[in-house]
């Protein structure tokens, strides 16, 4: 019950008169068949909205071939409530299915390749290396980057970079002027959203790493990132007018806590601008997966514009999971 509380009751974007999610029982009263609707707040076009994301789409094994599925996807499909509909990183059969029920798969956003900021070297010579598609590297390679680790240094020495453990009720008015691009349509991060996003449980603050940078008193950053078995992976970073040099070194400090974690790398999706120009190429590796997470949604609202979405990997219940 604590990811059900955390989707729900403890979600400052969840009210009584949203459905949790849909259930179907059988004739004995067990549930066979579920979606959740995880909502957020959106602005979406410039104005303030609601955004639901689907998250653990599931048929009991007896019950499965009987179109129990698509039941429960129709009813998130075609709830009222919301202004945006998402489905992220869902499974083969469950994508599939969100097609058919007419959500639209996203055909922009982030490169087919990504960048994998190496954190611990050390580790990469251990007998646990990743796996040879992962982008292992050569000696040379890494000899190369050993160099570049003892070469790079905070170029703003005004900036303070750290990770916390909350975000602070002083910095309410300085997390709103920070963001990843200028698109009118994106998640809101307001201070409630953020602390429960990040700490509202006790499984998300174990899985979550969030730093921020700040000049003198001003917040002018964050970065969160999410461990995934020996590494990280950005969710998402915003920083004072999209600005990449504080983006890059918010990674910088981030690489160095992947360090001193054993993690093998943070893979870093150049989801806007400000994120590809912040990536530092010295100690990144080019890398390629056989497919990016999906991505599907379905506006409810005229005011929504693809071209200007802010999409990221956080996104849907990729972030609360």
């Amino acid at each position: 019950m604590g990811c059900f509380a955390h989707w729900w009751e403890l979600n400052p974007a969840w009210s009584s008169t949203i459905p949790r999610g849909w259930f179907i029982r059988s004739s004995e009263r067990a549930p066979i068949a579920f979606t959740a609707n995880i909502p957020f707040n959106y602005i979406i076009g410039g104005q303030p909205g609601l955004c639901c994301a689907t998250g653990s789409l599931a048929v009991h094994s007896d019950w499965r071939g009987q179109g129990l599925s698509k039941l429960v996807g129709r009813a998130f499909v075609n709830q009222c409530k919301p202004d945006l509909l998402i489905g992220t990183d869902s499974t083969d059969v469950a994508y599939k299915l969100w097609l058919s029920l007419g959500m639209r798969p996203l055909e922009r956003g982030w490169p087919e390749s990504s960048y994998r900021i190496v954190g611990d070297l050390t580790a990469w010579d251990g007998p646990h290396l990743p796996p040879s598609n992962s982008g292992t590297m050569s000696g040379a390679a890494r000899l190369r980057l050993a160099k570049s680790l003892q070469s790079e240094r905070l170029r703003r020495k005004s900036l303070l970079v750290y990770q916390i453990e909350k975000f602070e009720e002083r910095d309410v008015h300085d997390v709103d002027k920070c963001r990843a691009s200028s698109a009118s349509t994106y998640a809101v991060r307001d201070i409630q959203t953020l602390n429960w996003l990040y700490f509202g449980s006790k499984f998300v603050r174990h899985s979550r790493a969030v730093f921020v940078a700040r000049s003198g008193k001003q917040l002018v950053g964050y970065l969160a990132m999410k461990r995934s078995s020996n590494s990280f992976y950005l969710l998402e970073c915003r920083c004072l007018n999209a600005d990449a040099e504080i983006a890059k070194e918010l990674l910088l400090v981030a690489r160095g806590f992947a360090e001193r974690q054993r993690a093998f790398y943070i893979t870093v999706w150049q989801y806007t601008q400000m994120i590809e120009q912040a990536i530092p190429l010295t100690l990144s590796i080019p890398s390629r997966h056989p497919r990016m997470m999906t991505y599907c949604y379905i506006p409810k609202v005229t005011a929504f514009e693809p071209s200007s979405w802010e999409t990221t990997p956080g996104d849907g219940d990729v972030s609360v999971n």
